[in-house]
């Protein structure tokens, strides 16, 4: 057994490494999860955030199980192949969505999925299952986490695990950066996890590993010529000479390259019918049907903004070739980005059909195209528009409530004389919208004008951007799943408390909860800013755990910490966020932004990681304390869900109220003591 030379409580130095390995190991298997599952379970891509929950929820267990002399690492290699195996098999299940959701998902639409399983399972029981699944295989490595924090100062053991975290972030951003496989990251992760193997396990127990060389060959790619993107798994689908492919993301239909030689497609010609065509802007260019349809109608210059490099790359074997086209210029963007931070005008607008598949960030519920379908959105669009300038939407109804949600969207930013709305039955393409600024339609199109705006429709805005909800509130299918998961999450919970101890750490559950909606906030405003692209996630996930370790670094070189005026700072930052809003940097430069956008959302996040640092070394029971952290950001991820109802700037004042509690926590506990 090599444990008991290198786990040696004087051996600071290996515990150290450990820490930072096993840490860098952690969320680099939550990032693989979070990736790899929704590409093998119908519907998953829509709730990825609650996987990553799922692993603060495990990770969380197992801290506060490490007091327990049982050792459960030695069945991790069980607990992951179990977990894949459940996973491959629920590939042959169609996950049943709820009919009659106030939430519009595409995986409702059952003739658009790569395959047609035989099986049947309903969704809710589904994510349970996930959920809980995903939870156990953190268990025992947090376990192993809460034996190595306690052998080492608390604030140097938190120093290392944030230390792994960024090594974790730049290592996983980089594997999706050269577009690797699943099968690459789990081959990785599984080597990272073998040195902590040889550390703590005796050699008689080696056999234990032998799962492991199993789970490689589970994962398999869908098909063979499965790609991974930065977003999504894509699979393309070779159906005729006129159409010469489709794409699947996530193994749900997504767009196909049409050969608009050999057939026509109700509604693409009808942008060019009202407008100039010398500039055109596409945003959501996709493989490229858009812009070949721009360039048959006579486009002179076409601006061409797709989101995801991989599927502008499918589109160079678009059979008629719009992206060879020397008229076209290609742009790799978040395209409401593009909107914000362009000078170009142009005489047409078209939106493509941008209707994702994936959430935006793995700790927020808005859909990556979410920001795209809002006032604001279309506003940053009319502006990007000459006087006489024309804006197209192109969309593929599922339901009449968005189809007037749509209509209304577009009908409030410009003179409703001014917008023509056509809809036809299709599987295609079935709405379009024309707006104009100046033009006043021939008088043959008065039954396709849009006469009033319907006060009575909820239109989608940046602090409320739910498209496809069809009212302010949390769908009963997500309040079902998320009540049981409470309830029977609550019984380990109460089981591995420590002897004496009947709940949670509540102030550290606090401190758990509002930071990871701290988190969110920050996440969702910085991609409303600078882009829903992996790349800005990933910078300002960093960036969140880089500030965090900066407010650890300042508690542990500056030991006399006065609570209350960090507090206080802390309230008046999140005040500074409340009424100082994004909407305030929009059209800002990209140096503004930076600098005055990101110190609002900097300052927050500093003094709440200086509060847990200094909290956290002044803990006894720092096993209790971090677990019970952990468990918070679980019920903070719920929370988040409050923003279907109360939109995302009121969440504010919820993490300002929570924080609160905190306070009136350490100031009982500062006066007991």
């Amino acid at each position: 057994m090599i444990s008991d030379k290198f786990i040696n409580p004087n051996s600071k130095t290996v515990i150290n490494i450990q820490i930072v390995l096993l840490s860098c190991v952690i969320l680099f298997f939550e990032l693989t999860l979070i990736r790899w599952l929704p590409a093998n379970i119908y519907s998953l891509a829509f709730f990825s955030n609650l996987v990553l929950m799922a692993t603060f929820y495990g990770f969380g267990l197992g801290i506060l199980s490490g007091k327990f002399n049982f050792s459960l690492l030695k069945f991790w290699p069980f607990y992951i192949l179990i977990l894949i195996l459940v996973v491959v098999g629920l590939r042959e299940f169609n996950i049943l969505v709820p009919e009659k959701s106030i939430e519009w998902m595409w995986s409702s639409f059952k003739g658009d999925q790569l395959t047609q399983p035989a099986f049947h399972l309903s969704l809710e029981p589904t994510l349970i299952i996930i959920f809980f699944l995903v939870s156990f295989l953190f268990v025992p490595l947090g376990q192993f986490f809460s034996r190595l924090m306690i052998k080492i100062e608390a604030l140097n053991f938190y120093h290392y695990d944030l230390l792994g975290s960024l090594i974790g972030i730049v290592f996983f951003t980089y594997l999706s950066f050269l577009e690797t496989s699943p099968f690459v990251w789990f081959i990785i992760g599984l080597t990272l996890m073998l040195p902590v193997f040889l550390i703590s396990l005796p050699k008689k127990s080696y056999f234990y590993l032998i799962p492991l060389l199993i789970v490689p060959i589970l994962i398999k790619p869908i098909k063979t010529n499965e790609k991974w993107s930065h977003y999504y798994s894509i699979i393309t689908d070779k159906i005729d000479s006129i159409s010469d492919f489709k794409v699947y993301v996530n193994r749900f239909y997504h767009q196909e390259a049409v050969n608009f030689n050999k057939r026509k497609i109700w509604g693409y010609d009808l942008p060019y019918m009202f407008s100039k065509k010398d500039n055109v802007l596409i945003v959501g260019a996709g493989t490229g049907n858009d812009i070949a349809n721009a360039l048959l109608n006579g486009a002179q210059s076409v601006d061409a903004v797709e989101i995801d490099p991989a599927i502008r790359n499918l589109g160079y074997n678009h059979p008629l070739k719009p992206y060879q086209d020397n008229r076209v210029n290609s742009i790799i963007q978040d395209a409401r980005t593009y909107l914000q931070t362009t000078e170009k005008k142009y005489d047409l607008i078209v939106f493509g059909t941008l209707d994702s598949h994936a959430l935006m960030s793995n700790v927020s519920s808005v859909r990556l195209d979410n920001y795209v379908y809002t006032i604001e959105s279309i506003q940053s669009a009319k502006k990007c528009l000459k006087s006489d300038g024309t804006l197209a939407m192109l969309y593929s109804i599922p339901t009449d409530w968005i189809f007037y949600r749509l209509r209304n969207m577009v009908t409030s930013v410009f003179t409703p004389d001014h917008v023509l709305c056509f809809f036809h039955k299709s599987n295609f393409l079935n709405f379009v919208v024309i707006a104009n600024n100046t033009t006043q339609f021939d008088k043959k199109w008065d039954s396709y004008k849009v006469k009033k705006l319907d006060e009575n429709i909820l239109i989608p805005t940046d602090d409320w951007p739910f498209l496809y909800l069809k009212s302010q509130s949390i769908p009963d299918y997500l309040l079902t799943v998320i009540i049981f998961i409470i309830l029977i999450g609550l019984i380990p919970v109460l089981l591995l408390l420590p002897k004496g101890k009947k709940k949670p750490h509540m102030n550290f559950l606090l401190l758990g909860t509002a930071f990871l909606l701290l988190e969110t906030m920050t996440v969702t405003r910085m991609s409303l800013l600078f882009g829903s692209t992996w790349i800005v996630n990933s910078v300002v996930f960093f960036s969140i755990v880089f500030m965090i370790l900066l407010a650890n670094f300042f508690v542990n070189k500056i030991k006399d910490i006065r609570f209350h005026w960090v507090y206080s700072a802390l309230i008046i930052s999140l005040m500074l966020n409340f009424f100082i809003g994004p909407d305030k940097f929009l059209y800002s430069s990209f140096f503004n932004k930076a600098l005055f956008s990101g110190t609002l959302a900097a300052l927050p996040i500093f003094f709440a990681g200086i509060i847990f640092s200094y909290l956290f070394s002044l803990e006894l029971d720092t096993q209790h304390a971090f677990g019970s952290n952990l468990l918070g950001t679980l019920l903070g991820g719920f929370i988040e869900y409050l923003g279907m109802i109360i939109g995302f700037k009121k969440l504010i004042l919820v993490i300002m109220v929570i924080y609160l509690l905190s306070y009136l926590n350490t100031c009982s506990e500062k006066t007991k003591s």
